[in-house]
């Protein structure tokens, strides 16, 4: 899996009791992002006990990430 690094996390409470987090993974191109988004998933669910999270996965020489300013 191609490793690369990650921004932006967003993390919060939907209700009491219910986590929540956002964040945008960057992996190298031609890496599998199926397997980087489900590995992701995985351990924001098993560590971290967070089973709603909104997780984008791009490669790394995608620009049009850098141009969002929000």
């Amino acid at each position: 899996m191609g490793h690369g690094h990650g921004h932006g996390p967003g993390y919060g409470h939907i209700t009491s009791g219910l986590d929540a987090i956002s964040v945008h993974l960057q992996v190298r191109p031609g890496s599998d992002s199926h397997a980087v988004l489900d590995r992701a998933r995985d351990l924001l669910r098993d560590r971290h006990h967070i089973t709603h999270a909104t997780v984008q996965v791009e490669p790394t020489d995608h620009t049009g990430c850098k141009q969002v300013l929000w």
